[in-house]
């Protein structure tokens, strides 16, 4: 459960802002940050769910 959380928050998360870098001109640099706080938030929601979750 754990994992499969982890995935679908990440990947919605961190990688929500790269195409701004590609289309509207965004920094690179400011987008790196915004992967590692989405992988962060990724992984507080998959904490989270998974331990709320019964039987998980």
């Amino acid at each position: 459960m754990f994992s499969f959380t982890l995935v679908a928050a990440v990947g919605s998360y961190a990688f929500s802002s790269v195409h701004e870098s590609i289309w509207k001109g965004l920094s690179w640099s400011t987008t790196a940050r915004f992967v590692v706080d989405g992988v962060v938030y990724g992984a507080a929601t998959a904490g989270v769910f998974t331990f709320l979750w019964p039987g998980a």
